[in-house]
């Protein structure tokens, strides 16, 4: 059966596959796991397919067939069931029948980096940003009070809410994947009617043509 790993399991594993396990560094601890038997095309022994990751103001962890996404602060949270839902329409954050299910994964995300974080850059507990292409937390209140005080006022939302994009039919061979971008509550889906499948939503989000 297929497995789910991560970037963090790619060191401890190229190295076990190159007979070089005992090079893995100890400190910092990684929690990278060893899927080398599966690039034999032997079986692992009981991998558990929990990954996590993490980027600027977002983490997000996959157990199974359930993905969650918390956003720092007011962000918007996400859960999806990828088994009912492998487009990630529907969220599920709000659902009665899916607190469970959200509290069991909030809590596998909070334990993850509860270890496996870098204080500096951890916006939960007043880091700052690591690739500064967003800023939050400390800086991002202290740029605020700043323009407070010059009479600039707070900085516009670059989303305009009232923006309807426009719908759009791609070629015959080309499919749209979402890239990246904060989503909103409320998606418009590209006017795909020649693709069987279809990732894109135009609303606040950036989409790739690809062949």
């Amino acid at each position: 059966p297929d497995i789910h790993v991560t970037n963090y399991d790619f060191m401890p594993s190229v190295l076990s596959y190159l007979g070089m396990a005992d090079q893995m560094p100890s400190e910092p601890k990684s929690p990278g796991r060893d899927f080398s038997k599966a690039m034999l095309g032997e079986k692992t022994d009981k991998w558990d397919n929990t990954v996590f990751y993490e980027y600027e103001s977002l983490r997000c962890v996959r157990s199974g067939d359930w993905k969650y996404i918390e956003r720092y602060k007011d962000g918007y949270d996400e859960l999806y069931n990828l088994k009912d839902d492998p487009g990630e329409i529907h969220n599920l954050i709000d659902s009665e029948n899916a607190v469970a299910k959200k509290a069991d994964l909030k809590s596998k995300l909070n334990e993850f980096f509860a270890v496996n974080k870098v204080d500096k850059y951890d916006l939960w507990n007043g880091g700052v940003s690591q690739p500064k292409t967003l800023v939050w937390g400390k800086e991002a209140e202290a740029r605020l009070e700043a323009r407070l005080a010059s009479g600039r006022g707070p900085i516009p939302s670059v989303f305009d809410p009232s923006f309807t994009p426009p719908s759009m039919i791609l070629p015959d061979g080309y499919i749209a994947e979402v890239a990246a971008a904060p989503p909103k509550k409320s998606l418009t889906p590209l006017n795909c009617s020649k693709i069987p499948t279809t990732m894109a939503f135009l609303t606040n989000r950036r989409c790739l043509l690809t062949r």
